[in-house]
């Protein structure tokens, strides 16, 4: 469907084809009619049968059989010395330029992951936009002789010392990465300039192959309302650059106008001249996502400028609660593992339920100790049990009433995290009464209970919120 612009809202900008990416989405929707989940009400029903483990390897299994096509597709090509990798902000070029190396490798070539990134110009010198704000998308922002040279050098097989960008600082860093290209050596180069040649200008045509990649969500809310592409990007992005680059949810949402400017610029136009096309969504990556946006969302207050969207996308993402019951049970297999390593052991007990660990153990070997990984594992399982339970009701009554109303037991959306952050923390703080491994301490306090009392006070405090905006 074609629709009008923001600019001119009343008029059909020309219609461009895209048939590669047409293809791609297509590729995308049958997947997920293969998987049984095209909107949101079928994935939460999936996970709350406890389905969320098939769903994530079925996902990953899809793609990584897509990589290892397009990893044949280079090799059978020859001659490729550079795999030019580009997409949109948080498309996933990072993470697929490294699992594409891996088939890459396993089909006999050695390959190098460069992220052009690294070729920033420092801070100082890069250009503004007519806001007077960095302009990190434009291809200027890039020092495109340095990489020429650099690329150039590496194809005539020397020795070349590659730059780190320091995102922290703004300056491009020299730390001894040394390479030198040999006969099966190919270099796997992410950016969104990627499918420009005036990035790989100086370089043969016949050594480059292109490859577009984009996060095509093919899941949709209901059956008439899609998630729109941009929002999960964004939402991966407001999470990676917390995490990796110190950068706030608040500054992301203030810059990403200019990103999407960017990307209209500089990286949709060349889509179509790409030689591969890959799909990084995954169905359920909002469900876990949501995990890691909603605490730097909150940080957002509601007096500042990038409230409304912030708020904005706290209300999409309370679609996505119902996840939590798998990480409980991830978490109580863990502890099934610090057993069998004999780690995070109990105090030495009389008791007939005590173990005995091995000489080989991380665990004091010849005496009984409380088995309190097991007890954690079991406390654990109980979580997920009660969290599945509680998220079929929430998931029914939401279906009913279109994920709008309150659900049963007067919860609203966003209270299966909740519980799960409230009883986790409760039982983590009890158990810690019977640990006897050194762990550090906070008073009278574990570190662990000491944290355990900021989850509970944590979870009590987001649950009263979720509250006040379900009724407002």
């Amino acid at each position: 469907m074609q629709m009008p612009t923001r600019k001119e809202p009343e008029k059909l900008p020309p219609f461009t084809p895209s048939p590669k990416i047409f293809q791609v989405q297509k590729e995308a929707e049958k997947w997920g009619e293969m998987m049984g989940v095209s909107v949101v009400g079928e994935l939460n029903e999936k996970i709350s049968k406890g389905k969320m483990q098939e769903l994530l390897l079925i996902s990953e299994a899809l793609q990584e059989g897509r990589i290892s096509k397009i990893a044949e597709q280079i090799i059978e090509r020859g001659g490729v010395k550079f795999v030019m990798i580009a997409g949109p902000s948080s498309s996933g070029k990072t993470t697929f330029s490294h699992r594409l190396s891996i088939q890459l490798a396993a089909h006999g070539m050695k390959p190098h992951p460069i992220a052009v990134d690294n070729y920033f110009v420092n801070r100082e010198d890069t250009p503004r936009d007519e806001n007077g704000n960095y302009n990190y998308e434009c291809l200027e922002a890039i020092d495109v002789e340095l990489f020429n040279r650099d690329m150039n050098a590496l194809l005539k097989g020397e020795r070349v010392e590659l730059p780190r960008f320091n995102f922290k600082l703004g300056k491009r860093e020299y730390k001894g990465d040394f390479l030198q290209m040999q006969p099966n050596d190919i270099l796997v180069i992410e950016g969104i300039h990627g499918l420009n040649d005036r990035l790989s200008y100086s370089l043969p045509t016949e050594s480059k192959f292109k490859i577009y990649i984009s996060a095509l969500t093919q899941l949709n809310i209901d059956e008439h309302n899609r998630i729109p592409t941009t929002d999960g990007r964004l939402i991966r992005r407001i999470v990676r650059d917390n995490r990796t680059r110190g950068t706030s949810a608040k500054a992301t949402i203030a810059m990403w106008p200019s990103v999407r400017r960017g990307e209209d610029e500089n990286i949709f136009p060349y889509q179509e001249q790409a030689d591969a096309m890959f799909n990084s969504a995954l169905l359920y990556e909002l469900a876990v996502l949501k995990l890691y946006a909603e605490p730097v969302l909150f940080q957002i207050g509601p007096d500042e400028p990038e409230y409304q969207e912030a708020k904005r996308l706290l209300k999409f993402l309370d679609y996505f609660d119902i996840v939590m019951p798998e990480v409980a049970r991830a978490q109580a297999f863990g502890r099934i593992g610090c057993f069998l390593a004999g780690c995070c052991y109990g105090r030495p007990t009389d008791s007939v339920f005590g173990v005995v660990f091995p000489e080989d153990s991380l665990a004091p070997a010849g005496i009984k100790l409380i088995p309190t990984q097991l007890i954690s594992a079991a406390g654990d399982f109980a979580i997920a049990i009660i969290l599945i339970i509680l998220a079929d009701v929430v998931f029914k009554k939401a279906k009913e009433s279109s994920l709008k109303a309150k659900t049963g037991f007067g919860m609203v959306s966003g209270d299966i995290g909740c519980i799960y952050m409230f009883l986790y923390g409760i039982g983590r703080f009890l158990v810690e009464f019977l640990r006897n491994d050194v762990r550090g301490t906070v008073g009278n306090l574990s570190t662990s209970q000491f944290i355990s009392l900021f989850i509970v006070a944590g979870s009590i405090i987001l649950y009263v919120i979720n509250h006040k905006k379900a009724s407002a």
